[in-house]
């Protein structure tokens, strides 16, 4: 069959398919291909011009990572969507966040310059020589073969095809359909990079509408980051659990979030900066405060030397770790004394108490095991440990007073005999 004659069957194939509205607009018959040009009314503007727009800037993007990564940045597919592009091209590894800002920021120069969107069909022997061009080599191209262009006439690109224009724009083959003009594009951004095979990236990137969205997510982000940041310069008012559980719900957010990737990247690592500083400030906190718990042990321990047993509260919150240095102390300085420390963390609505019993009183009738359980439905919690060691943990915080008096009670009982 011939291209003319194929040409008539693909008119009346888009007409069934498309419908009256696909209008033949221009055909082109040559020995080796057709060309046919045609209306298609059903695929709405709204959908073809976001559609555009990702399609230049795929342009633009390609030449862009050629600018930060070097010539082996070759193209290894794509796609384009109303609501993005994505890019495939090859790099050794992963490219740095920095990397990926210098190939956004190249990308949005080029748009900013409000230069036109040129377009010419070409000698393919001639074209090839425009240095610069982008083009997927192992595939067939016609000839004439289309060339776009961004901000350079394709004329001069024939005329001068040594110049280093080409090498300061996108220039490639595509007979697809693009912008009028560069800055029809719109807000740009790179919302990830990724590995999809051994020596092959992957970048998807937004335009237009899609991007200003992203965008101004990581405004809003980012002010709420910055205040969490504010908040902990001020030692006065800064509450190190709210915060934490701010960084922790703020991290999980950005996870969640489409942003510009590199904006993504610097607000995690200032989340992480954030959260390694609370988390220091809060361990040296712990370890004053468990300090002066200690120093209160010693001279509680020194008054009460002669004593079976040693049985209070102490401020140590649910620093527990606080509580056995304590417990501890106590077999340093009186390895003779049984001692149970409690304390209550009324934030956490939680009341702990630790023990420790030297193996006489054991003989004597006192294990650390039952002396917890004793006190557990007071504490409304469970135990748990041995005859020399254990612990016990409940909601019922506000009965303190009544688990250190149970606890001296049962002592007193069972060391009398």
């Amino acid at each position: 069959m011939s291209n003319h004659t194929a040409t008539h069957i693909l008119n009346h194939a888009l007409r069934f398919v498309l419908g009256p509205e696909a209008d033949q607009k221009g055909s082109l018959v040559a020995p080796d291909r057709l060309r046919f040009d045609f209306t298609n009314k059903s695929e709405g503007s709204a959908r073809r011009r976001p559609i555009m727009s990702n399609h230049t800037a795929t342009h633009i993007l390609n030449h862009a990572l050629r600018f930060v990564l070097g010539p082996e940045a070759d193209q290894k597919g794509s796609l384009v969507a109303p609501d993005r592009l994505r890019f495939d091209f090859t790099n050794k590894g992963a490219m740095t966040a920095d990397q990926v800002k210098k190939a956004e920021a190249e990308v949005i120069r080029i748009v900013q310059t409000k230069k036109p969107v040129y377009a010419k069909l070409c000698s393919l022997a001639d074209a090839k020589k425009i240095k610069g061009l982008r083009a997927m080599f192992d595939e067939t191209y016609p000839d004439p073969v289309r060339v776009v262009c961004v901000g350079t006439p394709v004329e001069q690109l024939e005329s001068e095809p040594e110049s280093q224009a080409g090498m300061e724009t996108s220039v490639e083959f595509c007979g697809g359909t693009h912008l009028a003009m560069a800055h029809h594009v719109g807000d740009f951004c790179i919302s990830s990079e990724e590995a999809i095979a051994k020596g092959i990236r992957r970048i998807v990137a937004l335009s237009g509408n899609e991007a200003t969205k992203a965008i101004k997510k990581a405004q809003v982000i980012e002010t709420e980051v910055l205040n969490v940041k504010n908040t902990l310069s001020n030692p006065n008012t800064a509450d190190s659990k709210a915060l934490s559980k701010k960084i922790i719900d703020i991290t999980e957010e950005i996870a969640k979030a489409t942003l510009p990737y590199w904006k993504k990247e610097d607000l995690r690592n200032l989340l992480k900066t954030m959260k390694k500083s609370l988390d220091e400030a809060e361990r040296l906190q712990k370890a004053a405060h468990a300090s002066k718990v200690l120093d209160r042990v010693k001279s509680l321990v020194e008054e009460r030397k002669a004593d079976k047993f040693i049985v209070e509260i102490l401020d140590a919150g649910s620093n527990t770790k606080a509580l056995d240095a304590a417990l501890k102390q106590v077999k340093t300085s009186a390895p003779h004394m049984a001692a149970m420390f409690i304390s209550v963390d009324e934030a956490a609505k939680k009341i702990f108490c630790l023990s420790s019993v030297p193996k006489e009183a054991v003989s004597a009738g006192l294990t650390a095991i039952d002396w917890v359980r004793y006190l557990t439905d007071i504490m409304g919690g469970k135990g748990g440990g041995k005859a020399e060691s254990a612990q016990a943990s409940g909601p019922n915080y506000e009965n303190a007073p009544l688990v250190l008096s149970k606890a001296r009670d049962y002592a007193s009982q069972q060391l009398s005999g």
